[in-house]
């Protein structure tokens, strides 16, 4: 049954649409602190994510009470999990943006890492005893969990005890390979490189570039060991804009927005390696990194604005049964 009101049929597919733009915040306060400017832009961005996520919060409550049923169904699946975890992750980078008064950053942040933390806690022990979902059934939003592990790591970087950090950082890294292992077995699946599903691809990026930023926070420097992750997220990203050139045909869904929070990952990463290394290729690359990940959100955002303008995206009140998002022509 249809909802009154289209907006009301909104997918939950929509919470990486903010994920993304608390990347995009995260970054400009990263480039106004290297470029020394205030942050005007990066607290605008901040304070727009916010209202953005509260808006798709309550329209999402208010579908459940008109189909609690279905929306229950998907969240008790990997990939709803998965998706859920996106909502935490947004709020944990929030915690660390300028727009958040300084008492508060504390409180938000131990309020999302312990939700993100039950939520990948449900989500690693529903996927380890899993039987149904084989290697043709993985699905590479099973990596935004981890992801946001790592985050919880970055931003608590001052209030956790060290070998805490390390604890929690070493356990995110150890699932990041487990779930590498079945994404390799899953290479060959048709499903994992559909036109609709290519862009979730990116999300490959983020644990490695996360990570860095994790290691070279606690350890102030760069080693050997977060170079290697640096340039894994380097390479994992040459390799992905390659599939795209030669696969993507330019379909849009909403899975497009699965490439802006690890883009935003790689800029961060870059900022923070041309802070230690202090040589010009690594500033201008994460320069040159920033305006890619600004530009393609603003087409994202036009494009995304247009479908909802037109009833594109809100066309049914039940994710779908695959959870891929729903295509859009």
């Amino acid at each position: 049954m249809r909802l009154q009101h289209p907006i009301l049929n909104i997918p939950i597919g929509v919470f990486p649409i903010t994920f993304g733009f608390a990347g995009l915040s995260s970054a400009t306060m990263k480039a106004e602190e290297t470029l020394g400017a205030p942050y005007f832009v990066s607290t605008v961005l901040s304070v727009f994510t916010v209202i953005l996520l509260i808006c798709f919060i309550i329209l999402l409550g208010m579908k459940t009470r008109h189909n609690p049923s279905n929306l229950i169904k998907d969240f008790l699946h990997l990939p709803g999990k998965a998706l859920l975890s996106s909502i935490s992750c947004t709020v944990i980078i929030i915690s660390g943006l300028p727009a958040i008064a300084e008492g508060l950053q504390f409180s938000l942040w131990l309020t999302a890492s312990a939700v993100h933390l039950a939520i990948t806690g449900c989500f690693i022990g529903q996927w380890l005893r899993s039987k149904k979902f084989t290697n043709d059934g993985f699905d590479l939003r099973f990596f935004i969990p981890i992801t946001g592990c790592m985050m919880v790591t970055v931003q608590g970087s001052q209030f956790l005890h060290v070998q805490l950090f390390w604890f929690l950082l070493s356990v995110s890294i150890l699932f990041w390979l487990l779930l590498s292992g079945q994404f390799l077995f899953s290479l060959k699946s048709p499903k994992l490189f559909s036109n609709e599903k290519l862009p979730m691809l990116f999300i490959l990026i983020s644990p490695p570039s996360i990570a860095f930023i994790a290691h070279a926070t606690v350890v102030g420097t760069t080693t050997l060991v977060s170079e290697t992750l640096f340039y894994l997220a380097t390479s994992l990203s040459i390799l992905v804009i390659f599939i795209h050139s030669r696969k993507f045909r330019g379909h849009f869904s909403l899975c497009c927005w699965s490439a802006p929070f690890p883009l935003a990952a790689l800029t961060l990463a870059s900022f923070e390696m041309s802070g230690h290394k202090q040589t010009a290729s690594f500033f201008y690359a994460s320069l040159g990194l920033f305006f890619l990940l600004t530009m393609l959100i603003v087409a994202l955002t036009i494009i995304t604005g247009l479908k909802f303008k037109n009833k594109y995206i809100c066309q049914s009140n039940v994710f779908q049964p695959d959870f891929a998002v729903r295509e859009i022509n």
